[in-house]
Formats: structure tokens, C-alpha cells, sequence
């Protein structure tokens, strides 16, 4: 499957904005598709930032100019971060889907996971180095607690064998309040 993603990076703000899927050979290109997100930005947005266009796959004319190579490169780690850390980090990469309805369903749970954790780090006092795995915890601990405590109840009755192994008696009791 290959996704055309449109990614606006504002300042600190790095949003996935639209995607398509990309239906191959016979369709409109990759390139097609993402310059018609493009034609679809709002006015307000594109009159007021600059717009540059970065793709996953970079064809330079002349590969002898490393400046122009370089130059393209750093923008390039822009939309490569958010790939990598939608596919390691928020499943992207692990789903199981034979429909297009399938894809695209796996793909907002994912950006929307996405979404969660990095408003939640900007609404934060994180420090300025952004990590990923703090940011998601964050989120799901402040959207889904209930969740976050399941999964430690669930750690504490599997590890309580090794607990009692090493004499350590771990007992649970619920409070009602």
C-alpha cells in the first residue's frame, strides 16, 4: 500500500492535513495526488506561509550538487520523522486491513493516535526534546486512565507468580469512593 500524506510543519505545529491512498498504475501519480491536496489548502493558510513541497521520493536533475542534495535531505527528515513515527509508534504499520474502507479506517485511528499524543506534549511542560513514547503516555493517561490501570492489573496478575517466587505477595483491593 503507499499513502500520499499532506504534512504542514507551521512553527512548532507538525500536522498530518490530508492523505490519500494511492490506487496504482493507471491512476493519477503519487506526485498528481498530492499537488491536488495542495490546490485544496485553505486561502487563508497558503497566503499567509510559505509553501514547500517535499516528497518521500526525491529525484534531483544534477546528483552532483550536494548543496542542493543536503538542502533537500533536511526538509526531506521532516516528513521521514513523522513516517517513522507513525508507523513504530502508532501502529501504521501493523495493520491487517484487505478493504480500502479497512485502510482508511486504520489510517485516522492511527493519525488520530497520532494527534492525541502531540497536542497533549504541546499542552504539556515537557522539556523541548519531544519523546514519543512519554507523549503517548501522556495521552493515554489523561484520555483513557481506565485503560492505563486494566493493562497494570493485568501486569501485576501475570507477574505474580515471579513475585511469589521471590516472596513478594502482591494483593489488590478496590476502594469505593
Amino acid at each position: 500500500m503507499h499513502i500520499v500524506v499532506l504534512y504542514l510543519v507551521v512553527g512548532q505545529w507538525r500536522i498530518p492535513w490530508n492523505f490519500r491512498v494511492w490506487r496504482g498504475k493507471g491512476t493519477a501519480s503519487p506526485s498528481q495526488i498530492a499537488l491536488r491536496m495542495v490546490r485544496h489548502l485553505p486561502k487563508d493558510l497558503t497566503k499567509r506561509f510559505r509553501v514547500s513541497l517535499l516528497k518521500d521520493m526525491l529525484s534531483l536533475h544534477n546528483h552532483n550538487q550536494a548543496s542542493t542534495i543536503s538542502w533537500w535531505g533536511k526538509r526531506r527528515w521532516k516528513i521521514e520523522g513523522w513516517f517513522k513515527t507513525a508507523k513504530h509508534r502508532f501502529g501504521l504499520d501493523r495493520f491487517g486491513q484487505g478493504t480500502l474502507l479497512g485502510i482508511y479506517r486504520w489510517l485516522v485511528l492511527s493519525i488520530t493516535a497520532y494527534l492525541l499524543a502531540y497536542w497533549t506534549y504541546l499542552s504539556s511542560c515537557f522539556p523541548d526534546s519531544l519523546d514519543w513514547g512519554q507523549a503517548a503516555f501522556l495521552a493515554l493517561s489523561t484520555f483513557l486512565p481506565h485503560l492505563v490501570l486494566s493493562l497494570l492489573l493485568l501486569d501485576i496478575k501475570r507477574l505474580r507468580p515471579l513475585a511469589l517466587s521471590h516472596g513478594i505477595d502482591i494483593t489488590i483491593s478496590r476502594c469505593k469512593i
